[in-house]
This record gives C-alpha cells, structure tokens and sequence, in this order.
C-alpha cells in the first residue's frame, strides 16, 4: 500500500533502491526513450516476522556445538587408545624381558 508500513522493529535493516530505465517499454522496437533524472522510482525493502524468524535461528549454535562435541569425542578416543596401547606395550616389554632373563 501507500506511505511506510514497515514494522519499526526492523528499520535498522532497511535496503535502498532505485529503479532506473533508459526506455520505457511501449511495445515499440526502440521503446520511449526518457531522462533518468526525471522519472526514478526509489523504493525501501524491510525484512518481516516472518523473513526473520526463517533466517534467524539458533542452527548455527546447534551445529557448532555438534561439530565441537564430534572433535571432543575424536579426542577422547585418541586419548584412550594411546593409553592402551602404552600399557600393552608396558606388557609385551615385560613379558620380553621376563623370557629373556629364563633364557640366560
């Protein structure tokens, strides 16, 4: 409609335009040619509720979180295999040792 009927809440986000034409379509080959300095049409674009709501999300926090809880995870396993295979070394050399010194 007429006159500005954004939703103050979104006034920080506004986008400006200016709709320009060299001619204007009349159905002729060329078209009406006019002066850009006379006729532009400006126009104001303000996001809604609803363009809001689809757009803002906790999603990202979601997956960053995710991802994070992934690398902890990853991390943990390393962690743990080091350990074991650590302690299974420890053993094998014991074991090695042990058979060597019956052997001598």
């Amino acid at each position: 409609g007429f006159g500005d009927q954004h939703d103050q809440r979104f006034s920080g986000y506004r986008v400006d335009g200016i709709l320009n034409k060299d001619r204007i379509d009349d159905g002729t080959l060329n078209g009406v040619e006019f002066d850009k300095t006379s006729c532009p049409y400006t126009f104001h674009i303000y996001p809604s509720q609803k363009e809001y709501d689809d757009y803002i999300t906790n999603e990202p926090v979601v997956i960053s979180v995710s991802v994070a809880a992934v690398f902890l995870f990853t991390i943990g396993m390393f962690l743990v295999y080091d350990r074991l295979v650590e302690r299974r070394q420890k053993v094998v050399l014991a074991k090695a040792t042990q058979s060597t010194a019956i052997v001598s």
